[in-house]
């Protein structure tokens, strides 16, 4: 998710799982970064907490509305990452992570790729880029 590692810029997410994944990600000061994903609101809400389930994590705070919900989740050592999902349009979300500190990033980076993985098992995302550049494996 955090992929320049610390520049200004949007870049897409475009290793691993996250391929050919309609994310963008942008890095915005320590442990904070945004990024905006095509696909539905609820659908990233649903997947986050999935993520967060699959990586063994707590749920501290969960404040869930129509538009915007708050998640806060902690691992065993009580590290937080704090999410904030926003519907943008009816196919854009942006979630905003903030890991707390630099070096908790690459746990948030983990929990972005979950995410990305859930979404793509649901066939929640609204677009599939792969289509865009054909080197790039379905």
């Amino acid at each position: 998710m955090l992929a320049c590692g610390g520049c200004a810029t949007a870049v897409p997410i475009v290793a691993g799982a996250a391929g050919s994944t309609p994310v963008v990600g942008q890095y915005l000061v320590q442990g904070e970064a945004d990024s905006f994903w095509i696909a539905r609101y609820d659908d990233v809400v649903q997947a986050t907490l999935r993520a967060g389930e699959t990586l063994s994590l707590e749920v501290d705070h969960k404040e869930v509305g129509e538009d915007h919900a708050e998640l806060h989740f902690s691992d065993d050592q009580d590290q937080e990452i704090v999410l904030i999902i926003e519907r943008r349009t009816e196919t854009v979300t942006r979630v905003h992570f903030d890991a707390g500190s630099q070096e908790f990033v690459g746990f948030a980076r983990l929990l972005a790729r979950q995410i990305i993985q859930e979404l793509k098992d649901a066939d929640a995302f609204l677009v599939n880029w792969s289509d865009i550049n054909p080197s790039i494996p379905k």
